[in-house]
C-alpha cells in the first residue's frame, strides 16, 4: 500500500492579462502536455439566485487547441472526462459578451497540472467566497483495480477500515485499499471511517459500500460545512478512458423547489 502527498497547488483568481500572458508565453515555448481530467465542484452549500431558484452547480470554460468548451460542473458531482492539450496549468474562465457583441474571457481560477497524465481538479470556495483549486494526480499505473482510495481533505486523523485493513491518515494525505478478488462481478465492501478531534475519537459512518471486480473507487472525506469540527465524507467511481473527445456540457437549468413546498403544503 502506499501512503503520498496530495495536493500540488492551490490557486485562487487570476487576472485578464495574467490569463493572456500564461498562455501566450506557453505557446511560444511549446511546453505543452496532454492532460485527462474530471472536475468535482465541492460545495456542501445550497446556492440561490436573486428569484429564489436553485443553482445547481457552477460552469467553468477552458481553452485547448485553439477551442473553447465548457463545462457544467454539477455541486458535489464528478464530470465525465475532458481532455487538454497545453501548458502545465489549466485556466477556467467565463465568456462575458460586451453591448457591442464581444466576447471577453473573465478567469475564475486556475489550477496546477504538474506532469501529463489523468487528474482530478477539484474546485471549491475560500471562506472569502473565492475559487480554488486543488490537483489530484489519478494515473492509471498508479491506481490499481480492485481497489478503494481514501483521501482525507480535512484537518483531522481519521482513521479508515476497509474489508479487513485498517490504516491511519493524517489530515491532508490519501491511502489506497487493496481488495481481495472474491471472483464476483459485483460485490459490497464494509468501510468504517472514525476521526479523531479535540483528542476525542468519534465515528463519522459506517456502511457496507458496492463496488465492481476490478472497479476502482474513490472516498473524499472533508470538514462539514454546517459543523466543521465534525467529518463527512462523498464516494465516486473512477472509470479511464482510453479515447476522449471533448464536447461542450449542456447549459444548466435553475430548479425551482417552490412546486415541491406545494407538495408538502397539501398543493395549497
Amino acid at each position: 500500500m502506499k501512503h503520498q502527498s496530495l495536493f500540488l497547488q492551490v490557486f485562487g483568481f487570476l487576472s485578464l492579462s495574467l490569463f493572456n500572458s500564461v498562455f501566450s508565453q506557453s505557446l511560444d515555448e511549446g511546453k505543452f502536455g496532454t492532460y485527462f481530467f474530471q472536475v468535482l465542484y465541492l460545495n456542501d452549500q445550497v446556492e440561490y439566485t436573486d428569484d429564489g431558484l436553485v443553482i445547481p452547480g457552477i460552469s467553468l470554460s477552458f481553452q485547448t487547441e485553439e477551442e473553447t468548451y465548457k463545462i457544467s460542473a454539477v455541486r458535489n458531482g464528478l464530470s465525465r472526462v475532458f481532455k487538454y492539450v497545453g501548458p502545465p496549468e489549466i485556466i477556467f474562465f467565463q465568456e462575458d459578451s460586451s453591448s457591442g457583441g464581444e466576447v471577453a474571457k473573465r478567469p475564475l481560477v486556475k489550477a496546477a497540472l504538474g506532469k501529463p497524465g489523468d487528474k482530478i481538479l477539484i474546485v471549491g470556495k475560500s471562506s472569502s467566497g473565492r475559487l480554488v483549486s486543488r490537483t489530484l494526480d489519478f494515473n492509471r499505473a498508479g491506481f490499481a483495480g480492485n481497489s478503494f482510495r481514501i483521501i482525507n481533505l480535512s484537518n483531522q486523523t481519521i482513521l479508515a477500515v476497509v474489508d479487513e485493513e485498517r490504516h491511519k491518515l493524517e489530515g491532508m494525505s490519501l491511502y489506497d485499499f487493496q481488495l481481495e478478488d472474491n471472483g464476483k462481478s459485483r460485490f459490497l465492501v464494509p468501510v468504517s471511517i472514525a476521526a479523531i478531534y479535540d483528542g476525542n475519537p468519534y465515528l463519522v459512518d459506517k456502511r457496507r459500500i458496492s463496488s465492481r471486480r476490478d472497479g476502482r473507487k474513490i472516498i473524499i472525506v472533508h470538514n462539514d460545512v454546517a459543523n466543521p469540527t465534525k467529518l463527512t465524507y462523498k464516494t465516486f467511481t473512477i472509470n479511464y478512458r482510453d479515447e476522449v473527445t471533448n464536447v461542450s456540457d449542456k447549459e444548466f437549468k435553475n430548479i425551482d423547489t417552490r412546486k415541491y413546498y406545494d407538495i408538502f403544503d397539501g398543493g395549497e
